[in-house]
């Protein structure tokens, strides 16, 4: 069972239901498909999954405002299929220069882990989103 921020000890932002009308308003279906398909256990685990980013990421308000609700749904409906806990940035190279005995590599996030969708970066923008995909924000 979910304890909704702010009750002490808290793991989501959302309830299953919250999440599951929030998508059902705001996604078309063919986009949450997957998520439709999930036990409610296994919708419980992407929403603390997806409460641990963000929180782990932002100054939280005093109480839960719907702008964190809603991106935690989205990103939860973002997250299936994803390995949210995978850093190895290895394999992203973007492009190498090499200019006689120099040479440059330049890397980018894979953009399958470690990064929120645009539409989660809007809803949070109010806590000064770094939009790097690096999870790296601060409340002003």
């Amino acid at each position: 069972m979910l304890i909704l921020y702010p009750n002490t000890g808290y793991d989501a932002f959302v309830s299953v239901v919250d999440c599951d009308a929030f998508l059902a308003l705001n996604v078309i279906g063919a986009q949450r498909e997957s998520y439709g398909l999930l036990s409610d256990t296994d919708k419980e685990i992407y929403i603390r999954q997806a409460t641990l980013s963000i929180k782990n990421s932002v100054t939280l308000p005093n109480t839960l405002e719907n702008d964190l609700m809603r991106a935690t749904a989205y990103l939860v409906n973002y997250s299936i299929g994803k390995d949210m806990t995978n850093s190895d940035r290895s394999s992203n190279i973007k492009s190498k220069e090499i200019s006689g005995v120099t040479k440059t590599e330049y890397f980018t996030a894979n953009s399958d882990v470690n990064s929120f969708p645009d539409i989660c970066q809007s809803l949070l923008k109010q806590y000064d989103v770094v939009t790097d995909g690096t999870f790296s924000f601060n409340r002003s």
